[in-house]
């Protein structure tokens, strides 16, 4: 029988997931040319869509990576992280959940691809210029390529080893998009907060930083309320 009320092992599954993506993105961090780093962060994202599906994909891929950035002496790039990483894991658990088989796998990761690689493209442009942007993408292709080689005979091995867990990733929806929507607005708030603390109390205003952070918290808020909205008019 399908849960129709909240299921409390998702917020447990979005925690595990969520420090298992943030754990693979701050083990190891190779520096690149515009004042990022590549990680193997892509790797927990990937195998959090296929094996639970695309909201806690997408939760965990921008949670995981975004804290990560937080706690790193690259926290610039932190709401980009949010928003491109957890693009990045709805988008792969959606293709997977529709397009079974190797075919799947194969374009989840490509559209990953593009998603992360498009993303940190032309977040950095107006951060560091056009050519320091795409000296990143060789490394994010790259990051993004580990990523998937490792996640997919990862997830493999372990669908093999217990098939439930295909089950609880379509029971688990509804519980992980109200979740998830909690969290954006969450994040949303906060972002917005500390923009307006460095604006209105520090008198500090970093276009570079501060623009995109704005951005974020407006998207973040709007799409955390269009969710919680949308599973009210469900229940």
């Amino acid at each position: 029988m399908e849960r129709k009320g909240f299921d409390p092992r998702t917020l447990a599954t979005i925690a595990v997931m969520t420090a298992l993506v943030l754990l693979l993105t701050s083990i190891i961090r190779v520096p690149t040319p515009a004042k990022g780093y590549a990680h193997l962060g892509d790797t927990g994202v990937f195998f959090s869509a296929f094996a639970f599906g695309p909201w806690i994909g997408a939760v965990a891929g921008g949670l995981g990576t975004g804290l990560s950035d937080l706690m790193s002496p690259y926290m610039q790039f932190a709401p980009a992280s949010l928003l491109i990483h957890g693009l990045e894991g709805l988008v792969a658990g959606l293709l997977v959940r529709r397009i079974r088989g190797l075919g799947g796998f194969i374009l989840a990761a490509v559209v990953g691809g593009i998603i992360v690689v498009t993303g940190y493209f032309l977040v950095e442009i107006p951060m560091y210029g056009v050519p320091a942007a795409a000296g990143e993408v060789p490394a994010n292709i790259l990051q993004v390529i580990i990523g998937a080689l490792v996640a997919v005979p990862l997830f493999t091995a372990v669908r093999q080893a217990y098939p439930p867990i295909t089950r609880f990733a379509s029971q688990s929806d509804r519980s992980a998009i109200l979740v998830v929507s909690l969290l954006v607005c969450l994040l949303g708030i906060v972002a917005g907060g500390v923009m307006l603390a460095r604006l209105l109390y520090w008198h500090v205003f970093v276009a570079s930083f501060d623009l995109p952070l704005a951005v974020a918290a407006g998207l973040l808020l709007v799409s955390g309320l269009f969710g919680i909205l949308l599973q009210a008019r469900r229940r």
